[in-house]
């Protein structure tokens, strides 16, 4: 479907978290240009004030909330900053992360542990904090920020993926809770060159990325998923390079035996793996009767 209409967030109000600079200030000014009123949160705060200078002058309306949303009473301030400055909130685009790369070998708890508040708790407080406001409201539009390292893997970056990968249990999940009340919930995996890739990549890789993958390709895509006409709710879609998919988590029909031994599982492994005639559930109810439903078939065809 093409259309002429112009899509718009007049009225609305989003937080991006990480939104001074990087990818996030590209969603800021993307959402702005839009005529969304935004909040831009960081932890620096020279870089968030920044970022709400820039908006102003081209003729947005920004305030920066300079508050660390992976405790529990930074994610509450962001809130209630957000509350004070503009009297409700529609959008959340949490798309503040932290990365190293750090091999099994050498990690510590302390890495491991810096890297789940920022990346899993930071955005689960933030929408927890929210959502009383969103459900008095009935509307709501979040969109997590997830990565292909939880969905594909990388070698390195295990608790980076690990808190990635928390985020799509998230998505699937409150957004089960928020359709009743028109709070759609999508999870974002972007393909760019940002700060932050920069940290990961060699120069070579960089500058490559630099060119192909600028982040002003992966913005478009969660505006969309933070506009009221979207309708869209747990789903994980992909951007980068001008390409835009959708990547989901699918069941085979599998093997079936009712004298399964590890034998069976052993020889019959061909099978259990065989895409052909896969089912994408929804969300848990839906793969148990998948489940039962393909057993129930495959038991009879035996018969």
């Amino acid at each position: 479907m093409n259309t002429d209409e112009k899509l718009n967030f007049e009225g609305r109000v989003a937080i991006v978290t990480g939104g001074a600079r990087g990818m996030g200030r590209e969603h800021c000014l993307n959402l702005a240009r839009g005529a969304a009123k935004i909040i831009v949160n960081d932890i620096d705060e020279g870089a968030a004030r920044e970022a709400v200078g820039v908006i102003r002058a081209a003729g947005g309306e920004a305030e920066a909330v300079i508050k660390d949303i992976s405790t529990w009473e930074g994610a509450s301030d962001l809130i209630e900053g957000t509350l004070d400055a503009f009297g409700r909130v529609d959008i959340i685009v949490s798309n503040a992360a932290v990365i190293n790369m750090c091999p099994m070998s050498e990690m510590t708890p302390e890495n491991f542990d810096r890297v789940m508040r920022v990346n899993a708790q930071g955005p689960y407080y933030l929408v927890l904090a929210a959502w009383p406001h969103l459900i008095r409201q009935n509307y709501g539009r979040i969109v997590l920020v997830s990565s292909g390292a939880a969905t594909v893997g990388q070698p390195t970056l295990t608790h980076y993926a690990a808190s990635k990968g928390a985020v799509l249990g998230m998505v699937r999940s409150i957004a089960l809770e928020g359709e009743p009340y028109d709070i759609r919930v999508n999870g974002l995996i972007p393909v760019a060159a940002t700060e932050m890739t920069r940290q990961v990549h060699s120069p070579e890789k960089a500058a490559e990325q630099e060119e192909m993958l600028p982040a002003r390709l992966v913005s478009p895509v969660m505006a969309w998923l933070a506009h009221e006409d979207c309708k869209t709710t747990g789903e994980l879609w992909q951007a980068g390079a001008g390409r835009v998919g959708r990547e989901f988590i699918a069941s085979t029909r599998g093997y079936f035996n009712r004298d399964l031994t590890i034998e069976k599982v052993r020889d019959n492994e061909a099978e259990i793996q065989d895409q052909i005639g896969y089912a994408v559930p929804l969300d848990s109810s839906e793969m148990y009767n998948w489940i039962v439903k393909n057993s129930i078939e495959r038991e009879s065809d035996n018969r």
